[in-house]
């Protein structure tokens, strides 16, 4: 201290206090409340001004020289060594001796400080502060003891941060110095002076621990990261290969200096446990100093860890383990020569083994405080056991990870040599078998029965290789010793623990927490040494060495336990749980040594931050793994293991064969291209199976070897970014790559809200207007997350695809996947065309035209084929499939997601502009400098604000698209498979699965009635029997690939599925060839004159016949096999085919029937020849012989047969719901079937009751009324899904059952039902049935294509609710329901108002005023109606609509409900401002008389119109509306009392009319509900009502007064009773309206019943 170096330390001092103090000042600021964040070095120091003062570099010269007037002589002199060139070397030297005073005179004060006798109670800032001790000497007052101690604290926090400023200025200075300058540096002994000093001032290490010292001067993490920075900046510099020796050399003293460290806390640790520790005094001091030792040695041990698990043991030629560079040193001086180990060890054991004996105390400690799984016996000699309580096990928890760490690294590390007598491994392992002495796990357990395999305990083994044997079995000994020590460590720490990290780390690891990955860096280490070392010879290229898919003989129980030890490890560093079967499968201890199983590590439910591998190594293996886990079992790997490893493996080039595969699949190419029509011989010719064929833009040259070859330097990939720092080739990168690509194509295709699609990642980010996904549904997230996962999916099969590019699976997978992503989107787009037509489900009177003709005009079989080309020709020209040259962004980016649908626009409008202007105009059909028509017609549709149709636009083009690109991968799938068929391959899919599945491909888009593509519209004839034809191809050519039987066994794949598919094919074929010509009039032959059946009629026939067959085949399939069938679902076995038998005679039968008058005799004739085929009862007496005559009676015939199956299936089925439906019709139909010329009411007709009685269900009366009870068996009851409608997902499905599984079929369904329901309760004038199903559709959620429509107005937000919805624009299956039900309300409301109207004609004297209250009662009703709507006659959309035609029944009814009671006259004025002048349009005097009925309904009825403007004010914050806020006002009898309406109240004989006012409803308080009573209430039956009417009976509870309604029962009684709950000693009366009142009230009200009376 007193050198030159010193006074340049006093000189530092005397200039720069105040800037210490400053520095000091301002870390306790930010160091907290306890300061513990000084003494941590876990905050950062400001050294601004002493960098000012002390120049870093060379450009800090000049200013340093402006701002500085008196400088420090150690700035004079570092300023002079800055600016003369080449004085770096002396520059370091200097600080370096200045840093070493500095460090000494720290050292001395601590001595002196140390030496005092005086005790001081702990001050928690002067302990964090690093501010040293008091020393005090005899004879010293209290207030000289108190000012030496604080000159000694202020010098040693001034010595302690100039230290540290000068070691980081070193720091500084050594990483801007020639690699050459620093190597003398460190070669000098000053600079591992520093070192070696700053770490022992770091730690307070003296001579000998004393617990005084201890207490007085804690450790100094800041001094020992100084100390790290100055070896992490040596390292740096000292990179390159030539300075590898002096690089070494120095982490080699610096890792020794770390272990002399730990031996000497090892020793100090007990010292501190012990202190005081009987007296409560302090209790809390002492416990923070314990927690800082802690936090020390933590640091220190994880140090050590960090650095032996970076550099494990080598295997080398020799069959020798070679240790750790840091541990080279240390086992020199174990095993030097001169003396024996036991000497060694007698006089005093080396710094290894010392160390070795340090971590294994700790270890012993942390067992002792019961903070792992099980407690250990505590060390004999010496060591304290823990107390176990509270503040020991925080002590404790902070040890736990880096002494694990550190014996596991360790154990890595040590290396074996066969001439040594005791390894590292063997005395860890000794030691732990010590501290698990209740676990009976030994080495010799690890030795299994087949290490003979290999000769090595054999004792008849030659001399030659005697040696050698006893070198492998010595070095697997040594493996299993350091697997056994490992195993004893890591499995007693839980996953929440191991992932925990210490707090206060030098240079903290980035890719992990520290446990996981030194156990990782450890166990894969020791892994490779088995596989590699003991791995057999004759293994295969890809399965030897560490590649090998299972341990070698000898070492399998080893290796188990080892990789067991590594699922624990990668799930708390990745979050992935692995299984192998062979390993933890069953945890039996049969596969493990004896006591090992216990100490297996149970699978943890925790789910630590997911890290990415450290390296292309870490990742190859961890994919090694995942290999070996599960190579033997038929579970797949978890994808997220598969993904973690491929995100650490560098990129890969695209090749030659992967380019040409993407091009072949996402090129626009359409696969269906016509050029010509068909003929009339070809469309009835016997249809012939296809041969399968790739399609022409298929690339043939990478089918092809020798090309493939050729192309070499473009075919086989290459990595784009090479790893740096890994021993990995490029063969093994791509190894890993491939099997990666091919586990993650094999996996199971995403499902809809299933774990694959629980990922949000999209293909990027959205640059369009909404972008950020925070206003995104959650339907829509939740849908977009599986496209991402089909994108993904369809990725890693197209990257395996180019391997393999023959693999039929993969083809026939990409295709699913496209189509999973297309049926995603149609199911959530609205239906093309109606699935419900009015028109064709019931009959129509006689007369109209446009009802009764299916196809007015017909024409031969030729022109009618060239009619329907042409048709179809005009469509292709006016339409577009999809746009843009790539398909590939309609697979990238997920439709249902709004913003990325936005991006996706943007994209293919980017492209548009970055094409020629040839291949614009083939693409687009635009010139290059223009955009293409239908682009901007789609993105006018977004500037418009129209994004519903925007997003629906889009969404056509997007599924057109992906049809194209499914169709193309089934296509090459099929191919494929066939050709391996014959070849004699198996397949995971075969042929007839591809080819079932391209059948069905093809009728779902048959199925949908449309087209898409932009725009979309409906399918032409010509198309559909396209469309039919190649699903029928298909389903055929899956039945020639089953295998053939004998005529006694049943095909293992039930055919009968493909029959029936066929069969339905073959009716849609026939459907497109009804406007075909009949031969005449008379189509009555005689049986020698040839007769020339039309198409429709030979297609018909092959689908009945087919439905026959595949019915006679499932018949026995079912017998032998038995067919499942599921309860309300869509799968019923054999009812599915005897109900589409039977559904087809019917519509036979109403097409032939609906014809014009001139050809309906042929049509009926050919329908009979239909139908008289296949008969549901097969009786023998039936004469089913077509004559002149008999037409009538065999009709009737034929639909009492199909009336008796539906009836059956219902029956035999109770939740087969297609059986109602045709049910109903047919008796909505039998007026007509039964005399078709004088059928003049249509459905509301009859039939005689000798022809009733044949058909099930069919009463006298009405038809309609009887379809009324059929079709109401669906509606008996509320139901979320509005009918009895539900969807069940077979297992298996079948083709049939994978087409009724799609939400829009189940769409289609209920839509089918519920127009059906309310057609009939509309002709039978069911009002009160039609406004409670209307109240239904209320509590109703949105069907998909509804929700999605009112959701992209809001960008992809969540909508309103449904009930304000604009009725008159509603979409959706919700929305055209509730428009259905209310415009049938008002057809009815319509009907009441023409009776009423009569009644009023007819009557004389005061009739006006008698009816004027129920005339008033319908204009109420009719106003409800139009409020509904949700469109005032303010709304733009009445400009678009032709009210002025009658096709909105809502305006019709009100404005006649209007002008019946007030008139013309009385609305308005003549000539006055709204009154319409004669020469205006009629749309005007329709909307003027609408805006006038509304203005006076508005007037007389306003709690209707302000219900209705409450309910829309009332919303939630989130601006949508509840439920129980939305109003319908159904019919007056359900609503409250308006004022001044007049209303009639019945009581009268004489019917006098009396008019009264109801008084506003006042606020209601809040009152406690009283106990309440049911009272059983009885009231007279008004003799003027009929059964089915309905009454209104008011009952007064109170001052209140309840309203009931009451339906007149069958048998009409005089009397009706009803139950009413009224609070307990509450008197009642009641009040009927329409008849007669009477009285009757309770026991407690007897004695007022007088009183009643009069009142």
């Amino acid at each position: 201290p007193n050198s030159k170096h010193g006074e340049l330390v006093d000189d530092f001092l005397s200039h720069h206090t105040s800037d210490l103090i400053e520095v000091q000042q301002d870390a306790a600021l930010n160091a907290g409340s306890d300061g513990s964040g000084l003494a941590t070095g876990s905050v950062k120091l400001n050294w601004t001004k002493l960098n000012s003062c002390v120049p870093s570099a060379s450009d800090m010269v000049l200013p340093m020289l402006k701002s500085c007037g008196d400088a420090c002589l150690l700035s004079i002199l570092a300023v002079c060594l800055q600016v003369r060139e080449g004085s770096n070397l002396q520059l370091i030297r200097l600080f370096i001796h200045v840093t070493s005073a500095c460090i000494d005179r720290q050292r001395l004060l601590l001595r002196q400080s140390a030496g005092s006798e005086r005790n001081r109670l702990f001050s928690t800032r002067n302990r964090a502060n690093s501010d040293g001790l008091t020393s005090d000497s005899e004879g010293e007052t209290e207030s000289d003891a108190g000012s030496r101690t604080s000159m000694g604290s202020n010098m040693l926090a001034l010595l302690s941060l100039t230290t540290k400023f000068l070691s980081e200025t070193i720091s500084i200075y050594i990483y801007q110095a020639p690699a050459t300058d620093v190597s003398d540096v460190v070669s000098s002994p000053d600079f591992m002076s520093i070192v070696y000093t700053l770490l022992a001032v770091s730690g307070n290490v003296q001579d000998e621990p004393k617990q005084q010292h201890l207490e007085r001067a804690p450790p100094d993490l800041s001094l020992f990261f100084s100390a790290h920075s100055l070896v992490a900046s040596v390292s740096k510099a000292l990179s390159d290969c030539a300075f590898e020796e002096i690089r070494t050399r120095l982490e080699q003293s610096y890792f020794d200096s770390l272990l002399r460290l730990i031996i000497f806390h090892r020793q100090a640790f007990p010292l501190l446990l012990r202190s005081k520790g009987d007296q409560r005094h302090g209790r809390t001091e002492r416990h923070q100093l314990r927690c800082m030792y802690a936090d020390y040695i933590a640091t220190l041990l994880s140090e050590v860890a960090l650095c032996l698990s970076d550099s494990q043991a080598l295997l080398s030629s020799n069959d020798k383990l070679i240790e750790s560079r840091f541990l080279r040193p240390a086992l020199r001086e174990v095993c030097a020569e001169g003396g024996s180990f036991e000497g060694k060890m007698k006089n005093g054991a080396p710094c290894l083994v010392q160390a070795t004996e340090s971590m294994m105390w700790f270890w012993k400690y942390i067992c002792s405080a019961n903070v792992v799984e099980s407690s250990t016996e505590p060390a004999k000699e010496g060591s304290i056991q823990a107390s176990g309580n509270s503040m020991e096990k925080v002590v404790a928890k902070k040890l736990v990870v880096p002494v694990a760490s550190a014996i596991i690294s360790l154990c890595g590390a040590a290396g074996h040599d066969p001439s040594r007598k005791m390894s590292i491994a063997m005395s860890t392992a000794s030691s732990m078998e010590e501290a698990n002495a209740d676990e009976d796990g030994m080495d010799s357990d690890y030795f299994e029965s087949d290490d003979s395999a290999n000769g090595w305990s054999s004792d008849e083994a030659t001399e030659d290789s005697e040696q050698f044997q006893m070198n492998r079995r010595s070095l697997l000994r040594t493996l299993i010793q350091a697997i056994q020590c490992c195993s004893l460590v890591f499995s007693k720490i839980d996953d929440e623990m191991a992932c925990e990290t210490p707090s206060f780390l030098p240079s903290p690891p980035r890719n992990g927490t520290m446990l996981p990955l030194v156990a990782v860096r450890t166990f894969t280490h020791f892994a490779d040494v088995l596989l590699l070392f003991f791995a057999p010879k004759d293994a295969n290229d890809d399965c030897k060495g560490v590649w090998a898919k299972e341990y070698p003989f000898g070492t399998r129980s080893a290796g188990a336990i080892l990789d067991s030890l590594l699922f624990k490890a990668y799930r708390c560093l990745h979050g992935f749980t692995l299984y192998g079967q062979n390993y933890v499968g069953s945890k039996s201890k049969d596969l493990y040594p004896a006591g090992m199983a216990t100490s297996l590590p149970a699978v943890e439910t925790s789910k630590p931050t997911q890290f990415k591998p450290e390296s292309v190594k870490a990742a190859a293996q961890l994919y090694r793994c995942i290999r070996r886990a599960y190579s033997n079992s038929r579970r797949s790997p978890p994808k997220a293991s598969l993904e973690c490893v491929e995100s650490s493996l560098p990129e890969i080039e695209e090749t030659a064969v992967s380019k040409a595969i993407q091009e072949f699949v996402f090129s626009p190419t359409p696969i269906d291209s016509f050029v010509s029509c068909e003929s009339a011989s070809a469309v009835v010719a016997e249809r012939v199976p296809k041969t399968n064929s790739l399609l022409p833009n298929f690339p043939h040259w990478v089918l092809d070897k020798e090309m493939v070859t050729d192309r070499k330097h473009q075919s086989e990939p290459s990595i784009i970014s090479a790893p740096v720092g890994d021993d990995v080739t490029t063969k093994e990168i791509l190894l890993v790559k491939k099997g990666i690509c091919f586990s993650l194509a094999e996996g199971p295709l995403p499902k809809l809200g299933g774990s694959d699609s629980n990922a949000s990642s999209g293909p990027s980010e959205s640059k369009g207007e909404s972008s950020g996904s925070t206003n995104e549904s959650v339907e829509r997230e939740t849908s977009a997350r599986h496209e991402q996962a089909l994108w993904k999916k369809f990725q890693r099969i197209l990257a395996h695809l180019c391997y393999d590019p023959t693999n039929s699976d993969d083809w026939y997978r990409a295709g699913l996947c496209l189509n999973f992503k297309a049926e995603l989107i149609c199911d959530r787009l609205s239906p093309i065309t109606e699935p419900y037509e009015s028109s064709k489900f019931f009959a129509a009177a006689v007369g109209d035209l446009k009802a009764t003709s299916v196809l007015n005009e017909k024409r031969e079989l030729s022109k009618l084929l060239s009619q329907q080309f042409d048709h179809h020709k005009k469509n292709e020209e006016s339409s577009l499939t999809f746009l843009g040259k790539d398909l590939s962004a309609f697979v990238r980016y997920p439709w249902t997601k709004f913003s990325e649908l936005r991006a996706c626009a943007k994209e293919i409008e980017s492209l548009q502009t970055n094409l020629g202007g040839a291949e614009k105009e083939s693409l687009f059909g635009t010139p290059q400098n223009e955009r293409s028509p239908a682009w901007l017609e789609i993105e006018r549709k977004f500037t418009d604000e129209g994004y519903g149709a925007w997003e629906t636009a889009w969404g056509g083009i997007f599924v057109a698209a992906l049809h194209t690109m499914a169709k193309k991968c089934l296509t090459t799938a099929l191919y494929f498979a066939e050709k391996h068929e014959k070849e004699g391959k198996a397949c995971d899919d075969p042929a007839y699965d591809i080819s079932e599945c391209l059948g069905t491909h093809y009728y779902s888009e048959l199925m949908g009635g449309g087209q898409y593509g932009y725009p979309m519209r409906k399918l032409n004839g010509f198309m559909k029997r396209h469309l039919a034809e190649a699903a029928a191809s298909h389903f055929l050519m899956a039945l020639n690939f089953v295998p053939p039987t004998d005529s006694d066994s049943l095909p293992e794949e039930p055919t009968y599925e493909q029959h029936f598919m066929i069969g339905k094919c073959n009716e849609k074929i026939a459907t497109t060839l009804a406007g075909e010509a009949f031969q005449g009039e008379d189509s009555i032959l005689k049986d020698d004159q040839p007769r020339t059946d039309r198409a429709y009629e030979c297609w018909m026939n092959r689908a009945l016949e087919s439905y026959a067959l595949a019915l006679k085949l499932a018949q026995r399939v079912n017998k032998e096999r038995g067919i499942p069938s599921q309860g309300g679902g869509s799968s019923h076995g054999v009812a599915e085919i005897v109900y589409r038998i039977h559904a087809t005679r019917l519509k036979v039968l109403l097409t032939a029937v609906r014809q014009p008058k001139h050809e309906r005799q042929a049509a009926e004739l050919e329908a009979l020849r239909l139908t008289t085929q296949h008969w549901y009862d097969e009786r023998d007496d039936r004469d089913t012989k077509i004559e002149e005559g008999k037409v009538r009676a065999l009709v009737w015939e034929v639909l009492s047969d199909v009336v008796a199956a539906m009836a059956q299936l219902r029956i035999d089925y109770p939740y087969f719901h297609r059986s109602i439906y045709r049910h109903t019709q047919a008796l909505l139909c039998a007026p007509i079937l039964h005399d078709p010329d004088n059928a003049l009411r249509g459905s509301l007709g009859s039939v005689p009751a000798t022809k009733s009685y044949h058909l099930r269900g069919l009463n006298m009366g009405v038809c309609a009324n009887s379809a009324e009870v059929i079709i109401a068996s669906l509606f008996e009851k509320k139901r979320p899904q509005l009918c009895a409608v539900w969807v069940t997902t077979p297992a298996a499905p079948s083709p049939f059952e994978v087409l009724n599984d799609t939400v829009r079929k189940y769409d289609a369904l209920r839509s089918k039902y519920i127009g059906a329901f309310i057609d009939c309760m509309k002709l039978c004038k069911r009002r009160e049935t039609l406004e409670s199903f209307l109240g239904w559709t209320t509590l109703s959620q949105r069907d998909l294509p509804s929700f999605y429509e009112a959701s992209a107005s809001a960008k992809g937000g969540v909508p309103s609710f449904h009930q304000r919805e604009n009725l008159s624009t509603a979409s959706g299956l919700l929305g055209r329901s509730k428009r259905h039900v209310n415009a049938a309300i008002a057809e009815i409301l319509m009907y009441e108002l023409e009776v009423e109207a009569k009644k009023t004609a007819q009557k004389e004297g005061n009739v006006e005023q008698a009816n004027k209250d129920a005339l008033m009662g319908l204009l109420k009703a009719a106003f409800a109606c139009f409020l509904r709507l949700n469109c005032p006659t303010t709304d733009p959309h009445w400009q678009t609509v032709q009210i002025e035609n009658g096709t909105s029944w809502e305006v019709e009814t009100i404005c006649q409900a209007h002008q019946t009671i007030y008139g013309k006259a009385n609305r308005y004025e003549k000539g006055g401002p709204d009154h319409p002048s004669e020469n205006q349009s009629p749309w005007y005097v329709k909307m003027a008389s609408l805006q006038a009925a509304v203005s006076k309904c508005e007037d007389v009825f306003p709690s209707l119109a302000q219900k209705r403007r409450r309910g829309k004010s009332k919303t939630h914050a989130g601006g949508t509306e509840t439920a129980a806020e939305s109003t319908h006002a159904h019919d007056a009898a359900t609503t409250d009392k308006l004022e001044n309406e007049e209303q009639i109240v019945g009581g009268k004989s004489d019917d006098k009319i009396a008019k009264l006012k109801v008084a506003p409803k006042k606020k209601q308080k809040l009152v406690v509900k009283p106990k309440i009573k049911t009272k059983m209430v009885v009231v007279s039956v008004p003799k003027k009502l009929k059964v089915g009417d309905t009454f209104e009976v008011k009952v007064k509870i109170g001052t209140q007064t309840k309203k009931v309604k009451l339906t007149v029962p069958e048998g009409k009684p005089s009397k009706l009773k009803f139950p009413i709950k009224l609070p307990r000693r509450t008197n009642i009366g009641k009040k009927k309206k329409g008849g007669p009142a009477t009285k009757k009230l309770d026991a407690q009200g007897k004695k007022r019943k007088k009183a009643t009376k009069s009142k």
